[in-house]
C-alpha cells in the first residue's frame, strides 16, 4: 500500500498550537555510544528506554553512535526527548521507544493516542513520524527510519487516519465538538497540512452507530473556499459537487467500537464511505470505498 508522508502540522502552527518548543541550545549529554560495523549492529540509552537496531549494509563505513538525552520537554510529552547525531542510512534501521502505564496515567491518555515525533537538531519544528506503529502489549512505538535526529512520543487529544484508492492518510489531528442539549450535532473535524475531514452527526444516537449528516473530505487549502454541507455528501475534491465519491442515499455512517460521553473516557470507532459505481463513468470503476478510523478522548 503507498503511503504519502505527512507532517501533523507546518512547522510555525506546529509549535504554536500543540507540542512546545524548546531552546535551540538544548543542554544533552551523551548517554550511550557504540561503534557499528557494515555489519550492523544495536543501542540501547542507558535507561533502556530507546533501541536502535542497524540492518548489515545500512552503513559502508564503521560508525559511531551515541544516544543523548536533551533535558527540555515537549508539552503532552511521553518520556524523554533522545537526540541521535546526524546520520543517513543505506538501509532502514528500527528505532523503538517505550512508554509506561504511569507515564499514560499522568497524562491522563491513552496508547491509541500516542505519536512518535522526530524534529531536525537544527530547529524546533516536531513532526509526526511516517508509518509508525504501537504495541500495547510490549508498550513502545516503533518505526523503520532513514536517519538520525531528536526523537520523542507526545499525546494528543484525537487521531484520525483514511485510506482512499490504495493511499493512506495518517495522523490527522482530530478535535470533536459535541451539542449540548438533546438535539444539538457532533461536530467531527480533523486535519493536516494536506488534508482535511469533517464529519457532522446527530449526538443524540448513541451505540455502535452514529447517524452521519454530512461527510467532507478534501485539501487543506480549500479550507478558505466555502463548502456546501449537503446531506450525505462526500467530496474527495471540495469544488467537485459530483463524482464517484458522491453519496446521496445514507449510505456513509461513522461506528463506534467503544463509546462513552464520561470525561476523561477514550471512543475509538471507523467509517467507510462506498466508491459509487455509476454506468456512465467507467473511470469510477476502479474506485474504491473510503475506509477510516479515528480515536479521542472525551472532554
Amino acid at each position: 500500500m503507498k503511503n504519502h508522508s505527512l507532517l501533523a502540522l507546518f512547522a510555525v502552527g506546529l509549535c504554536a498550537s500543540f507540542y512546545s518548543c524548546s531552546n535551540d541550545n538544548d543542554d544533552s549529554q551523551p548517554v550511550e555510544e557504540t561503534n557499528v560495523s557494515t555489519a550492523g549492529g544495536s543501542i540501547k540509552s542507558d535507561d533502556n528506554n530507546i533501541t536502535i537496531t542497524i540492518p548489515a549494509g545500512a552503513v559502508d563505513k564503521n560508525i559511531l553512535i551515541e544516544v543523548e538525552e536533551v533535558s527540555a520537554v515537549v508539552t503532552n510529552g511521553i518520556g524523554k526527548i533522545y537526540r541521535l547525531p546526524h546520520q543517513e542510512f543505506i538501509k532502514p534501521v528500527t528505532l523503538t521507544l517505550k512508554y509506561s502505564e504511569e507515564e499514560l496515567a499522568t497524562k491522563s491518555t491513552y496508547p491509541a493516542l500516542l505519536r512518535l515525533m522526530t524534529r531536525s537538531s537544527e530547529t524546533d519544528a516536531w513532526e509526526v513520524v511516517d508509518n509508525f506503529t504501537i504495541d500495547t502489549n510490549a508498550k513502545v512505538l516503533k518505526a523503520d527510519v532513514d536517519h538520525f535526529s531528536d526523537w520523542t512520543i507526545v499525546s494528543t487529544e484525537g487521531t484520525l487516519s483514511f485510506t482512499v484508492d490504495g493511499v493512506t492518510y495518517s495522523n490527522l489531528d482530530l478535535s470533536i465538538t459535541m451539542g449540548t442539549k438533546l438535539g444539538k450535532s457532533a461536530l467531527f473535524y480533523a486535519f493536516n497540512s494536506e488534508r482535511f475531514f469533517r464529519a457532522t452527526a446527530d449526538s443524540t444516537i448513541m451505540g455502535t452507530n452514529y447517524e452521519t449528516l454530512s461527510i467532507h473530505l478534501g485539501k487543506i487549502s480549500a479550507l478558505t473556499n466555502s463548502i456546501a454541507d449537503t446531506t450525505n455528501v462526500l467530496f474527495l475534491e471540495p469544488v467537485v459537487k459530483s463524482g464517484c465519491y458522491a453519496r446521496f442515499d445514507g449510505s456513509a455512517h461513522l461506528g463506534f467500537t467503544n463509546y462513552s460521553t464520561t470525561s476523561g473516557s477514550l471512543v475509538t470507532g471507523s467509517f467507510v464511505v462506498p466508491g459509487v459505481l455509476p454506468t456512465d463513468n467507467t473511470t469510477c470503476q476502479t474506485k474504491k470505498s473510503i475506509t477510516g478510523s479515528f480515536a479521542y478522548k472525551v472532554k
